[in-house]
Formats: C-alpha cells, sequence, structure tokens
C-alpha cells in the first residue's frame, strides 16, 4: 500500500513539476520541482479567475518514468486538489493504478480511487477494489475490494472484504 501512496504522490508532482505546454500558467504560480513534466490533451486550459487547470480528452502526462493517462484532469491550484476520470491509468516501474476516477489532496497526501486496480509488479500483487481511500492520519479504508497475487483475470484464490481498515 504504501508503494500505492507513493505512485498517487508522483502522479501529484506534475501540479507542481514546470509545465513546458502552457505559458499562461507558468505567469500565474510558481513551480517548485524543477523535473519537467509534458502534459499533452486534446484541451488544455487554465481558469485564472478560479485557479483551475483542465486538461480534456487524450490526456498525456509523461515525468520521468511515471506516465499518467485520463480522459480528463481538474487541477485546483489553491486547494492544492487533482481529480482525474475516465479511464485513469498511473504507470510507474511496471506498477500501475487503473481506475474510473481518483481524487487526490496534495496538502496532506490523502486519496481516493474509485473503481480500480492497483498492481504492484515486484510480489505480483493486485488490489481490486470499489473504493481505495488513504484518510489523514494514515489509515487505509477499502470497499468491495479483493486482494491476490494470482496472475488470471478471474483469480483461482484471493481474499475478499466489503469492508477493510488499514492502519500501517
Amino acid at each position: 500500500m504504501k508503494k500505492f501512496f507513493l505512485m498517487i504522490i508522483l502522479f501529484c508532482f506534475f501540479c507542481n513539476a514546470q509545465v513546458h505546454a502552457l505559458e499562461i500558467i507558468k505567469k500565474n504560480f510558481t513551480f517548485k520541482q524543477k523535473m519537467s513534466t509534458e502534459i499533452t490533451a486534446d484541451i488544455l486550459s487554465f481558469n485564472k479567475k478560479e485557479k483551475i487547470f483542465y486538461a480534456e480528452g487524450f490526456v498525456n502526462i509523461v515525468q520521468g518514468d511515471l506516465k499518467v493517462t485520463a480522459d480528463r484532469v481538474k487541477y485546483f491550484i489553491d486547494k492544492k486538489l487533482v481529480h482525474a476520470e475516465g479511464n485513469v491509468k498511473i504507470l510507474q516501474n511496471g506498477d500501475y493504478i487503473r481506475c474510473e476516477k481518483v481524487d487526490l489532496n496534495l496538502k496532506d497526501s490523502t486519496g481516493k480511487i474509485d473503481k480500480g486496480e492497483i498492481y504492484i509488479k515486484k510480489r505480483n500483487f493486485r488490489i481490486l477494489g470499489d473504493t481505495i481511500e488513504k484518510k489523514k492520519n494514515g489509515r487505509y479504508i477499502l470497499k468491495n475490494v479483493t486482494f491476490t497475487s494470482c496472475s488470471r483475470s478471474n483469480p483461482l484464490w484471493a481474499f475478499k472484504c466489503k469492508t477493510a481498515e488499514i492502519t500501517p
């Protein structure tokens, strides 16, 4: 689970990275991260008044070995909130997260994945769930979740829970 949120945090860095595609964003807030991030999408826009960055249609975000794809991404700059939805995929070093929707709070490193799958390559371990959420106190709340290391799409064995709470 630590690796899952490490990937989420790395995904979030794109919001603080230098975005080459949008000069208007560079003029409106300071980037702290020096690693460059490439963002491509059918539509890229920025609402200066509300300080919201939008990327829509085949959104592709690349930062080093981290790759994020989604149908839509919204970043609320002042609140440090990221919302991505529609075929969301976060890939890094053979590990991945696939989900329908992800919400991330960059201030407190909390987040929520809806209808998602997390795959950790090193252990061939998959976590599938309706909701996977990290709370402020570091606890994880999972709903309708399956844990398995079976590679089959219909695993021969798995642990299933209606609700699980994990405190690392």
